[in-house]
C-alpha cells in the first residue's frame, strides 16, 4: 500500500539526514585518525604535536602537514621493515584529498525532495537553481546512494590509516594490503519499505 504523501516525504528526509551524519561522522573520525598517525610518525611528546595539528583552523591544512612529515621522514627509517609506507600514505592522503571535495559538497549542498515520475517514486534532488555548485555537482545523482558510498569510502581510509599507524608504532606487524575501494551503489540497504512510491 502506498503512504500519504506527508509521510512518504518525511520518511525519505530522514533517510537523507541519517546518511548526511554519517557521511560527516565517518570524515570526522578517518580525520582523527589521520592526526594520531602524524603523532606517531612525528614522534615524541604527543600532545604538543596534536596541538600544533589542531591549531591549524582547516582539514586541508592539517593533511598537508601530514604530507609534509611522510617527506620528511628519513629513508633508511622505513626502508627496511616498511618500504611501501611512503608511497602507501601519500596514496591514502591523495584518497582522503578527493573525498574531502565529496564530503563538502555533501555537507554544504542545499536539497529538495522531488519526484522522479518516470520511476513514479519520491526523491532527494540538489538545489541547483539558483547556480550553487555544490548542488550542481550531485546533479544526475542519486544522492542517497551517493552519501553511503562517501561513508564506505570514510570507513575504508580510516580503517587502512589505523591499521598503517599500527604497523609503525609495532614493529611485529607487517604493513597493511590495499584491499578494494568500495564502489558506489553497493553501499547502502534499502529500508524494508523500499523506494518512496507516489500514492496511487
Amino acid at each position: 500500500m502506498s503512504m500519504p504523501w506527508d509521510e512518504a516525504v518525511d520518511d525519505l528526509l530522514s533517510e537523507y539526514k541519517k546518511l548526511l551524519g554519517e557521511v560527516a561522522y565517518s570524515w570526522n573520525k578517518l580525520h582523527e585518525t589521520l592526526a594520531k598517525l602524524f603523532a606517531t610518525i612525528i614522534g615524541g611528546d604527543s600532545r604538543m604535536i596534536l596541538a600544533a595539528w589542531h591549531s591549524q583552523v582547516s582539514d586541508r591544512s592539517q593533511r598537508e602537514m601530514l604530507r609534509a612529515a611522510i617527506g620528511a621522514v628519513e629513508e633508511h627509517i622505513w626502508e627496511r621493515r616498511l618500504p611501501e609506507a611512503r608511497k602507501d600514505l601519500i596514496w591514502l592522503l591523495d584518497r582522503a584529498d578527493s573525498l574531502a571535495s565529496m564530503r563538502n559538497y555533501a555537507i554544504h549542498a542545499p536539497v529538495n525532495p522531488s519526484v522522479d515520475f518516470s520511476k513514479r517514486e519520491f526523491v532527494i534532488e540538489p538545489d541547483w537553481f539558483s547556480g550553487n555548485t555544490k548542488a550542481k555537482f550531485l546533479q544526475g545523482k542519486n544522492i542517497l546512494d551517493e552519501f553511503a558510498w562517501y561513508t564506505a569510502r570514510g570507513r575504508y581510509l580510516d580503517d587502512y590509516a589505523q591499521a598503517a599507524r599500527s604497523a609503525l608504532v609495532h614493529n611485529s606487524e607487517v604493513w597493511p594490503p590495499k584491499l578494494p575501494e568500495p564502489t558506489r551503489g553497493q553501499n547502502r540497504s534499502r529500508k524494508a519499505s523500499g523506494p518512496k512510491r507516489l500514492p496511487t
